[in-house]
């Protein structure tokens, strides 16, 4: 399963999370992005289209449109 699938299926935001760093450590950002949103390290990284998509999807899930 893609990075985007298992963010997209993610139901919950633990499981966003697991996906998140596991992403985030396969590009060497899992210490960098210590603090940040996913949306902060998407800017910091010059648009990452994965984060963003993780961002929004945190939002769904929070607003109960999972």
């Amino acid at each position: 399963m893609s990075i985007i699938e298992k963010i997209n299926a993610a139901t919950n935001t633990n499981e966003l999370s697991a996906a998140v760093e596991a992403y985030l450590a396969s590009i060497g950002q899992d210490e960098l992005a210590r603090g940040e949103s996913y949306g902060e390290t998407a800017a910091r990284l010059g648009g990452n289209d994965i984060l963003e998509r993780a961002e929004a999807r945190w939002f769904e899930i929070e607003g109960g449109a999972a």
